[in-house]
């Protein structure tokens, strides 16, 4: 990167300069983020965070042993929200952090020994092949044996993302249970926050398990504002920006490409993970651009740097809508029909619920163009095909699960997701095929096909 000879000039960018600032964008979209950094990001959230942050600091100064539940549809901010909060209490001395994604497990009963091991690290205990410790025997003990509780009297911040893993089904609630039940031992010293993209849950509406949460927020999806200064934020991160003269930059993005973007993919349900994505596909494809173009693009910046005219985000930028909507078209590109027969057998179960759930007549008549079916309903349809049927039971997955091959099921073109908010969040719009045609390009090719038809009767 060049620059003009007196103090005051700004860089003169030239093609490797602009390169550079791309990617260090992208890098910015990308980035997991940790310490410092993370807090350096003005949070969006600035109401929830202030909340979470009060919650926590209340249960440290009371010694308190709460549970706080926190939900809302994916990319909504949840976990990053959380990731702010552990790190700043962290930094006041006040926690120590541990975060568990119950996604992750092997099994689900494998909680307890993650929780442990994260927790004996922040301690800085070293498990010997002859300890016996669990979990339940520490916070009955208050940890005795394994923190110095007159040096250090940071309460353990324990979020366990996905919690929704856990809650699945009737035979998986024991286990957060027990695990709440573990902070009514005095010596706990923990506070848990569970993170869930299931905003309903059927589990959690117990009697039992409303009696053990302390604090509830639900995240309202992201608006078109917030997302536009999500990105600005992350994409400056690394300093990728081009200042042609004092106060006057020229834009990343066009306007209008990035409100494509948003449109596209994921903007409207408010889900700024996607958006992030989509935004660092497109730089890391517009790398691969030809020499032409960037000396063009150099050209144009150049133009700009050495005239009093600003550039308008409306008209010129790096990445142009034309270039975005090119690029944006191979994201979730929808599979060929033949590609059903290849389908992970759960996706024939999910497509079997629907069309239950369907012909029952509870969302929508059997000739309707398009139906609409909760999510919650269509877990509890799974659930009751793993009562019927062994070969379910062992497939079936949560809800992150679940929706993952629900996103399958909507590049083939067969499902159409609204993810609408308030009450009737976590909907799904099915606009099938008929049953017959089901029947014979689907289900047909599947191993499975004398179950799945026994489960549509």
């Amino acid at each position: 990167m060049k620059r003009a000879r007196n103090d005051d000039a700004v860089p003169v960018f030239d093609e490797e300069a602009l390169r550079s600032v791309v990617i260090l964008a992208a890098r910015g979209l990308s980035t997991g983020l940790d310490g410092k950094l993370l807090l350096s990001l003005t949070s969006t959230r600035r109401d929830e965070y202030n909340k979470v942050c009060q919650w926590i600091r209340t249960a440290c100064e009371f010694g308190r042993h709460d549970f706080y539940f926190l939900s809302g549809t994916p990319g909504v901010g949840k976990t990053f929200l959380v990731r702010q909060v552990m790190e700043k209490l962290k930094l006041e001395g006040l926690v120590h952090p541990v975060y568990v994604n119950c996604f992750e497990l092997l099994t689900v009963g494998d909680v307890y020994h993650q929780v442990l091991m994260h927790i004996l690290r922040c301690y800085k205990y070293r498990m010997s092949k002859t300890d016996t410790l669990t979990l339940e025997m520490c916070c009955k003990s208050g940890w005795e044996g394994v923190r110095d509780c007159s040096s250090d009297n940071r309460m353990i911040l324990l979020v366990l993302d996905e919690l929704d893993t856990l809650v699945v089904s009737g035979d998986h609630m024991k286990v957060i249970f027990n695990l709440l039940d573990l902070l009514r031992h005095e010596g706990a010293n923990m506070v848990i926050v569970g993170i869930s993209n299931q905003v309903t849950i059927p589990a959690l509406a117990q009697e039992r398990m409303i009696s053990r949460t302390n604090g509830m927020q639900m995240f309202r999806p992201y608006t078109e504002p917030e997302l536009f200064s999500i990105l600005q934020q992350r994409m400056e991160l690394f300093g990728a920006q081009i200042t042609l003269r004092k106060g006057v930059t020229f834009p990343i993005f066009q306007t209008i490409a990035l409100q494509m973007i948003l449109k596209k993919c994921g903007g409207n349900n408010g889900d700024a993970r996607r958006v992030l994505h989509a935004c660092e596909h497109v730089l890391l494809q517009f790398l691969g651009e030809t020499s032409e173009v960037w000396t063009r693009l150099a050209l144009q910046v150049r133009q700009y740097q050495t005239n009093t005219v600003s550039p308008d985000q409306d008209a010129v930028a790096i990445i142009n809508v034309q270039f975005a909507a090119k690029v944006t078209n191979n994201i979730g590109t929808a599979l060929s029909k033949q590609t059903q027969r290849h389908l992970p057998i759960l996706s024939h179960f999910v497509l079997c619920a629907f069309l239950v759930l369907r012909m029952r007549g509870a969302v929508g008549s059997e000739d309707a163009s398009t139906v609409t079916i909760s999510m919650d309903a269509l877990m509890e349809e799974l659930a009751h095909f793993a009562r019927r049927c062994p070969d379910v039971e062992s497939v079936c997955l949560n809800f992150s699960g679940v929706h993952v091959v629900v996103r399958t099921l909507t590049e083939l073109k067969l499902l159409t997701l609204v993810q609408e908010h308030g009450e009737a969040r976590g909907l799904y719009r099915l606009a099938p095929l008929p049953r017959q045609e089901f029947e014979s390009n689907v289900f047909a090719h599947s191993p499975y096909k004398t179950t799945l038809l026994a489960l549509l009767k």
